[in-house]
């Protein structure tokens, strides 16, 4: 059984703020009657604690690069070209000429996000992006870990109203993250958006 999943990350979520008999065994895809409190919640809080987490910093496993596709129509004024936003984008990271060139193009003065598109004066482009993934067994130990603890947060003042326990949930997090920082290496964050 894999050890990186989304009832896994539940499950760990739910034992930092209540204990272990309040573990899920499926995520309902939406939240009704038949479910569990716990199991419930995780319904209404999973999706979109990982899209949140996902976005939070540069997460190499979940990294892709792609030719971005020109579209048809233009961009009424400022620039000549729009392409198609990945369907999967969670956060752009870098845009550039090529597939394979270290020369990436400046965001917001060579490229931008505007309308769920990818606006241009360059009529080719690559995208570096953050992609939404499904399957968590590619995921770091560090990625889940941020994960849970995310979740964890959200599901504190649901199941225990304890505003101590959401906030000791907050500061595990946001150390959590400190150690996401991207290295000297990675990308420039003056080169990505902070957010799609």
């Amino acid at each position: 059984m894999p050890l990186y999943t989304d009832v896994n990350a539940c499950n760990n979520a739910l034992a930092l703020v209540a204990d272990d008999s309040a573990q899920i065994t499926s995520i309902p895809a939406t939240p009704n009657e038949k479910y569990s409190k716990e199991a419930n919640l995780c319904s209404k809080f999973y999706p979109v604690t990982l899209l949140e987490v996902l976005a939070e910093t540069q997460w190499k496993f979940a990294r892709d690069r792609i030719a971005l596709s020109l579209l048809e129509t233009t961009p009424e004024f400022e620039w000549e070209f729009e392409f198609s936003l990945p369907a999967d984008c969670v956060r752009p990271l870098a845009c550039m000429p090529t597939q394979n060139t270290g020369r990436y193009y400046i965001y917001k003065a060579e490229w931008d996000i505007e309308d769920g598109k990818v606006v241009s004066n360059k009529d080719e482009l690559w995208m570096l992006y953050t992609k939404n993934i499904e399957n968590l067994n590619k995921a770091t130990p560090l990625f889940f870990k941020t994960l849970y603890y995310a979740l964890a947060v959200k599901l504190a003042m649901p199941l225990t109203e304890d505003r101590n326990l959401k906030n000791d949930l907050m500061n595990q997090y946001e150390t959590c993250l400190l150690y996401t920082s991207p290295s000297p290496r990675d990308l420039s964050t003056s080169r990505m958006p902070s957010s799609a």
